[in-house]
């Protein structure tokens, strides 16, 4: 079936840099090593990856707001969809988001818990009021997070209730099923339908859990509670020589298997849903 991967990040020399600070963090948590490519090279690297695994198309996230170097890069293939990134309560952010998707980005993804905001901060109404006219999906990372500087007093998913609830026809996706915050993503997919999730990454925050979660038992209470049409798949791919995450990809259609999820709903998750978000 068709794989779209709704989750992948941009990361070259342009875009990233890699100072010792980061460097001795991403051994600290556990990382292998990476190489920065410039981003020429980068977007062909990604397109061959995309290739070798089988996936149709991907979403790349973009780090931050008005990067060339990001747009370069997905006008490489229209396989590449771009996420640019932003702090919505910046006094500007509403016009630089709206340059943004004039420029070719399709959506925007909030790093609250790394740039100190809460989403349903009055300051951000002008970017949802851009995202709203240009139809563009709104990814919210919530809960933990690798970031250096993440503050998990922004961190929470409840402060999307009220946003989602005054922006009912814009739609919002949480990450990595909430990074910790499964419980209040459940309860805000009881009262929001235009919420979605996506199942990026390696999902290591169920080790910090004060109880026992499977994976299994994840996808099978969201399957349960959001339903399989509110669920994206995604591997939270970004660097080299790593690559495309195909173990991910691999584990979640294992999961999907016992779980016996019917052939079209999986057809919904690997593909269908992300499509419809974009109206591909």
């Amino acid at each position: 079936m068709e794989i779209f991967d709704c989750h992948i990040h941009i990361m070259s020399e342009e875009t990233l840099q890699l100072t010792e600070e980061w460097k001795k963090h991403r051994s600290r948590v556990g990382l292998p090593e990476m190489e920065l490519y410039h981003i020429d090279k980068t977007s062909g690297m990604w397109l061959d990856e995309l290739d070798s695994n089988g996936i149709s198309n991907a979403v790349f996230l973009a780090f931050h707001p008005n990067n060339e170097a990001c747009l370069k890069f997905i006008n490489h293939s229209d396989r590449f969809i771009g996420f640019t990134a932003i702090d919505p309560t910046e006094p500007d952010a509403a016009e630089r988001l709206e340059r943004d998707f004039k420029a070719g980005f399709k959506g925007v993804k909030f790093y609250p818990v790394s740039r100190k905001f809460h989403v349903d901060d009055e300051k951000a109404s002008g970017v949802y009021e851009i995202c709203r006219k240009y139809k563009a999906p709104v990814m919210m990372h919530f809960g933990i997070s690798l970031g250096l500087k993440t503050d998990m007093r922004y961190g929470n998913p409840i402060d999307l209730h009220s946003v989602a609830k005054e922006f009912a026809d814009l739609n919002f996706i949480i990450p990595h099923f909430g990074a910790g915050m499964m419980r209040e993503c459940l309860f805000l997919s009881y009262h929001c339908d235009n919420v979605y999730f996506d199942s990026s990454g390696s999902n290591s925050w169920m080790r910090y859990l004060p109880y026992s979660l499977t994976l299994r038992q994840v996808f099978r209470k969201f399957i349960d509670v959001a339903g399989i049409d509110h669920l994206l798949f995604g591997t939270d791919s970004s660097f080299f020589p790593r690559g495309y995450r195909r173990d991910i990809l691999d584990s979640q259609a294992h999961i999907l298997r016992k779980l016996a999820i019917p052939k079209r709903d999986q057809e919904r998750f690997f593909s269908g849903n992300i499509r419809r978000l974009f109206r591909l």
